[in-house]
C-alpha cells in the first residue's frame, strides 16, 4: 500500500507540475518573410570580379528579377529587409544598396524620413546616400523636389552631399512626377559657371523640355558661352533644337538663330559641328 500511495504521488506531482516554457513556433508568415531576404540578399551580392560573362549574365538577370518581385512585396517585407540593413552595417556595398531600394519601394511610407536623412546627413557611404537621392526621387517626388531644390541652388562648400549631377537628375525627375515648374532652378544650373558640369549638361537637357522664352533664352545664352566648353555648347545646339518641336515661337527663329550663331563661330571644330546642324534642320545656307 505505502509503495503504491508514493507511486500514485509521484506520478500526480509529475502532471500537476508546470511545464518548462517552450518557444512558438515560427508562424509561415515570418519564415516566410525571412526566407525573402535571405532571397535577395542572395541576388544582389555579385559573383567574383573574375567569373565569366555567363556567370554575370546569370547574376544581373536574377538580380533583376527578384528585386522586382520583392519591391511590390508590401511592408511587411520592406520593413523586415530595412532591419536586415540597419544591422548589417558591414555588409558590401552592393548589397546595402540593393536592400535600401527594396525597403524604400516595399515600405514607402516608412522609409521616407530614412531617405531624406540620408540624404542631408553626412556619416553613411556616399554610395548610399546617392542611392537614397535616386529613391526619394521615384517613391516622394514631392519631398525630393522640397529636399533637393536647396542644395541645388545654393551649393554648400565643405558639406558632402551625393554628386551634383545626380541631384540634378532626381530632382528633374521628380518635378516632372508631379509636375512642378522647375525651370528656373534648371535654367539656373545650366547657365551657373561654377556648377558642376555634368550637372549642368543634364540641366541643359531638361531645360529643352519646356516651352516659352526662359528656356529659349538660357540655350541661347549656352549656345554662344565663351568658356570653351564645346562638350556644353553642343547639348545647348541640339536644347535648342528640341525646344524648337515644342515651342512655336522658338521653331520661328530655329534657322536664324542656328545660322547667325554659325556665322560667328570661330572655333574649327564647333563651326563643323553647326553646319552639320544647319544643313540637317535648314537645307543649304
Amino acid at each position: 500500500m505505502r509503495l503504491f500511495l508514493a507511486c500514485l504521488f509521484v506520478t500526480c506531482f509529475a502532471s500537476c507540475s508546470p511545464e518548462a516554457p517552450t518557444e512558438a513556433p515560427a508562424s509561415a508568415g515570418s519564415v516566410d518573410v525571412a526566407r525573402q531576404v535571405r532571397d535577395l540578399i542572395s541576388a544582389v551580392t555579385p559573383p567574383p570580379a573574375t567569373s565569366n560573362s555567363a556567370i554575370m549574365s546569370a547574376f544581373y538577370n536574377r538580380r533583376r528579377d527578384v528585386m522586382e518581385s520583392m519591391r511590390n512585396a508590401g511592408p511587411e517585407v520592406g520593413r523586415a529587409v530595412y532591419d536586415e540593413y540597419q544591422g548589417n552595417p558591414d555588409a558590401t556595398l552592393d548589397v546595402r544598396r540593393g536592400l535600401l531600394e527594396v525597403a524604400a519601394f516595399a515600405a514607402p511610407d516608412m522609409m521616407e524620413s530614412e531617405l531624406v536623412q540620408l540624404v542631408e546627413n553626412y556619416g553613411e557611404h556616399l554610395g548610399l546616400r546617392t542611392k537614397a537621392c535616386e529613391l526619394l526621387a521615384e517613391t516622394h517626388p514631392a519631398t525630393a523636389v522640397a529636399v533637393l531644390e536647396p542644395f541645388i541652388l545654393e551649393p554648400r562648400p565643405g558639406v558632402t552631399l551625393p554628386p551634383a549631377d545626380i541631384m540634378v537628375m532626381s530632382y528633374a525627375k521628380a518635378a516632372r512626377a508631379i509636375n512642378y515648374d522647375a525651370i528656373d532652378t534648371l535654367t539656373s544650373i545650366a547657365t551657373n559657371l561654377f556648377v558642376d558640369e555634368t550637372a549642368r549638361q543634364f540641366a541643359i537637357r531638361e531645360v529643352a523640355k519646356y516651352p516659352g522664352a526662359r528656356a529659349r533664352e538660357a540655350i541661347r545664352i549656352l549656345m554662344i558661352e565663351s568658356t570653351g566648353n564645346a562638350y556644353l555648347r553642343r547639348d545647348a545646339v541640339k536644347a535648342f533644337v528640341e525646344q524648337a518641336e515644342i515651342d512655336p515661337e522658338t521653331k520661328a527663329i530655329l534657322c536664324d538663330t542656328l545660322i547667325e550663331v554659325t556665322n560667328k563661330e570661330t572655333d574649327v571644330n564647333f563651326q563643323v559641328f553647326m553646319i552639320n546642324v544647319v544643313e540637317k534642320y535648314c537645307g543649304d545656307f
